[in-house]
């Protein structure tokens, strides 16, 4: 059985910059973005600045799920 592929939101609080993406895997994916953040080395320049400025204040939903 194939997992559900899920879009997904994540939106900076004090920014209100956005990242969309795509995903089979929800949970673990969030744990990446957050952890390449906290190492310093996500590869959105912009996410990784609103980090690096005003700290860990995110907002993060699925906006919805991907049918085959």
């Amino acid at each position: 059985m194939r997992l559900p592929r899920v879009i997904y939101i994540i939106v900076h609080n004090d920014t209100g910059r956005m990242y969309i993406g795509s995903t089979c895997h929800f949970e673990q994916r969030i744990k990446n973005h957050m952890y390449a953040l906290r190492c310093g080395n996500h590869v959105i320049k912009d996410m990784q600045d609103d980090f690096n400025k005003y700290g860990e204040n995110y907002t993060i939903k699925i906006l919805g799920e991907i049918k085959d």
